[in-house]
């Protein structure tokens, strides 16, 4: 798949969209200014303190998996499921990878501290936890806070096309003005209603 700015964008303003609605502490989200290789387009920096593997892995999925919703949501595409195509073909590899081992990690901790969020009863399949099924259902829930964000997404993506690089108050400044705007449209909307 060929990797555009636009992609990318697209990509890492899903990640940091769910981030500030999921209140995970992050510094920053940068593209980067070539796109060689799949994998090496952008990154956000989550603080240390946002990570909760053993009682919150369910949000780190969300957080992951967030990057490929933003690109679907932005080029207008349904959330549809992942297939291997998308995690082989498009910008999504690593953060596959990884929701699968944050998953499998917090299937460990539950085995060894015997800890099970009742939550996650709805992934098992004949007895036995679907990893793919929750992260799928993971998947969908970015998706879902994405489409909720929509104007939210949109200024993240086309501010990041054109500077490359948002920091968390002008991410934070730019949650404020999609939120006024959304408050607006829906005030004009009751007032016509009337």
């Amino acid at each position: 798949m060929k990797m555009t700015r636009k992609y990318v964008a697209s990509h890492e303003a899903g990640h940091v969209v769910v981030a500030t609605i999921l209140n995970v502490g992050f510094t920053d989200v940068y593209i980067a200014d070539s796109f060689n290789h799949v994998g090496e387009g952008g990154a956000i920096h989550y603080t240390p303190s946002s990570f909760h593997p053993i009682f919150d892995a369910k949000s780190e999925v969300i957080l992951k998996m967030a990057g490929e919703a933003g690109v679907r949501l932005y080029a207008g595409r349904k959330a549809g499921k992942i297939t291997l195509n998308n995690i082989l073909g498009g910008g999504m590899w690593t953060d596959y990878k990884l929701a699968k081992d944050i998953t499998k990690d917090m299937l460990a901790r539950i085995k060894t501290g015997k800890m099970y969020p009742s939550y996650l009863d709805e992934f098992c399949v004949k007895g036995e936890f679907s990893v793919d099924k929750f992260i799928d259902s993971c998947f969908l829930a970015a998706y879902d806070i994405l489409s909720a964000n929509r104007e939210f997404h949109a200024r993240v993506t086309k501010a990041l096309v054109e500077t490359g690089e948002l920091g968390f108050v002008q991410v934070k400044t730019l949650a404020i003005a999609a939120a006024r705007e959304k408050f607006q449209i829906e005030k004009a909307a009751r007032a016509g209603s009337r």
